[in-house]
């Protein structure tokens, strides 16, 4: 099963680019993952879901619809990030409630620009990078056990990829009743581009192979986020692959 979206708007003064394509990989039966592009909020979003079949694609699904409808129940405030945050409380509400006995979440990773800053939210494993200038930068770090063991130095970095645990996340939507979101906001620039992404596809990339993907693919977002998906596919798939990215162009004229 696989998806794609792509599009531009505008958002108060500034212009958006975006492309989305989620793919279940070259081993899972089903994609657990989704991605949402909320134009009126300048919000994007990109959920894992976690649980097996059907459980992983509804634990995501039902997180970024619970995004969608909160955001729209309360007008056009992308610029809120208050607001944003308060439906991430939500949809871990929601997935938490639905779930019952069974065992569902979702990772979730959440950019939303407003006239100054990104604003980025998420938990779980999911990852945002940002890309200025032909460099790759990522903003968030992993809510998951290799990446506490590698801070407290008990692993080295080239043990992360092969660790035996490494797809254990610590923080999930829906896995208990509260769930404490991690947040960050930067201020952004003309033509920086921000890639959203499950960790499917980081699982099967380093980010010297996305960086030369990003650069030699082309300013059309959805070549690159069909070049990073068919990379990570070849290079195994072992996990649904999601990748969405934007990117702030001029600001637009104002009257």
């Amino acid at each position: 099963m696989q998806y794609k979206k792509q599009g531009c708007f505008q958002h108060h003064t500034l212009l958006f680019d975006y492309a989305g394509f989620s793919h279940r990989g070259m081993i899972r039966p089903v994609n657990e993952d989704n991605f949402l592009v909320l134009p009126d909020h300048a919000t994007f979003c990109v959920a894992d879901g976690a649980g097996g079949l059907e459980a992983g694609d509804l634990a995501s699904h039902l997180a970024l619809e619970t995004i969608a409808s909160t955001l729209k129940e309360n007008g056009s405030g992308g610029e809120d990030k208050q607001l944003l945050n308060r439906a991430i409380d939500a949809a871990n509400h929601s997935v938490f409630d639905t779930a019952g006995k069974k065992r569902m979440a979702t990772t979730l990773v959440t950019g939303m620009a407003d006239a100054q800053m990104i604003h980025l939210f998420h938990v779980g494993d999911s990852r945002a990078y940002l890309w200025r200038k032909n460099e790759l930068q990522q903003k968030t770090e992993d809510h998951s056990l290799v990446a506490e063991l590698y801070q407290e130095g008990k692993i080295s970095f080239e043990e992360i990829q092969n660790h035996p645990r490494r797809n254990v996340i610590t923080r999930a939507i829906g896995a208990a009743e509260t769930v404490q979101i991690e947040s960050q906001a930067f201020d952004h620039a003309d033509q920086d581009v921000v890639l959203l992404c499950s960790d499917g596809l980081t699982t099967m990339l380093d980010e010297d192979k996305i960086s030369e993907i990003m650069r030699e693919s082309g300013p059309e977002l959805d070549e690159t986020a069909q070049q990073l998906v068919n990379t990570a596919n070849a290079c195994g798939g072992r996990d649904n692959i999601t990748v969405l990215l934007f990117r702030l162009r001029s600001h637009a004229a104002t009257t």
